[in-house]
C-alpha cells in the first residue's frame, strides 16, 4: 500500500510541476464554479431524466466508446450549457469525482472495495465528437492510474483527499478553499430484465444520492431494463435543476445526430 501511495504522490507532483500534461487530475486545483461548489447548505432539490438504452448502445457502437464515455460526454455538455445560463463562461475543464470499482475479478473477499478518482472532462467546445474524444483520452489515463497501484493504495488515497474536503466543510471553509472537484458523477448498473411486484411492472428506477463536501450537485446514473436513468440531487444553490436534466438529455440527441452524419 505504501509503495502504491508513493507512486500516486509522485504522479501528482509531476503533474503539479508541469512535467507531465493531463496524465492525472490534481486534487484541490480546480477553481470555484458557481453554483456547483461551495459550503453545502440544508435543503435538497431533485430532477430526473432518462434515455432509451438502445439509443445509448447505438451511439456506443458508432463511436466505438463505452457507456461511461458517452454518459460523461453528455453530462459535460449539459453542465456547460447550464453554467453558461448562470453566467459561467470559464473554458477550463469541469472536474468530477467518480467512484471506481477496485475489486479484481478473482477477488471473493467480503466488503466494498471502492475508490474515488478525479476526472477532468473536456475543454469547452461546441463539437460533441471532440468532447467525446477528449473524455475518452482522460478516462484511459484514469484507468491506467487505478490499475497501476494496489486497490488498498487507491482506497487510502481516496480516504485521505476526501477527509481534507470533509474537514474544510466542517470548518465552514468550503466557500474559500479550492474544491476537490466540481461535482460527483457515478454510474450504477441495474437489472437488465424488468421487475414486477404483484404482477405490476416496475417502469423506472431513478437514483437519488448524497452530496459530497464542497459540492452542490450529485449526478447518478442507473441502468434498468431498457432505459438509462439520471437522478440529479442538488442543494438550493443550484437553481432550475430540471433545466440541467433537460440539457443532459438534449446532449444525447446532439451526439446522436453528429454520429449519424
Amino acid at each position: 500500500m505504501l509503495l502504491g501511495l508513493y507512486k500516486l504522490s509522485l504522479q501528482l507532483l509531476l503533474e503539479r510541476w508541469g512535467l507531465t500534461k493531463n496524465a492525472v487530475a490534481v486534487p484541490f486545483q480546480t477553481s470555484q464554479r458557481q453554483p456547483l461548489t461551495g459550503q453545502v447548505s440544508a435543503g435538497r432539490d431533485i430532477a430526473m431524466t432518462s434515455v432509451k438504452m438502445d439509443r445509448v448502445e447505438a451511439i456506443c457502437k458508432r463511436a466505438r466508446a463505452t457507456l461511461n464515455h458517452i454518459a460523461l460526454c453528455c453530462v459535460d455538455a449539459g453542465l456547460r450549457r447550464y453554467l453558461a445560463d448562470q453566467g459561467d463562461h470559464d473554458d477550463s475543464p469541469i472536474t468530477i469525482q467518480m467512484p471506481v470499482n477496485l475489486r479484481n475479478k478473482d477477488d471473493a473477499s467480503a466488503g466494498n472495495k471502492i475508490g474515488f478518482v478525479l476526472v477532468e472532462l473536456a475543454r469547452n467546445t461546441s463539437d460533441p465528437y471532440l468532447r467525446l474524444r477528449e473524455i475518452g483520452f482522460t478516462l484511459r489515463n484514469v484507468r491506467n492510474q487505478v490499475d497501476g497501484v494496489p486497490p488498498s493504495s487507491m482506497m487510502a488515497y481516496s480516504l485521505g483527499v476526501n477527509a481534507v474536503g470533509v474537514l474544510a466543510e466542517m470548518l465552514g471553509l468550503s466557500d474559500r478553499v479550492p474544491p476537490l472537484g466540481h461535482t460527483l458523477v457515478s454510474n450504477v448498473p441495474g437489472p437488465k430484465t424488468p421487475l414486477y411486484e404483484a404482477g405490476a411492472k416496475l417502469e423506472a428506477m431513478y437514483p437519488l444520492s448524497a452530496l459530497v463536501a464542497g459540492n452542490h450537485l450529485n449526478i447518478t446514473l442507473f441502468s434498468y431494463h431498457d432505459k438509462l436513468h439520471f437522478g440529479l440531487v442538488a442543494s438550493k444553490e443550484v437553481k432550475q435543476l430540471p433545466t440541467l436534466a433537460k440539457y443532459i438529455a438534449n446532449a444525447f440527441e446532439e451526439l446522436e445526430t453528429v454520429l449519424k452524419e
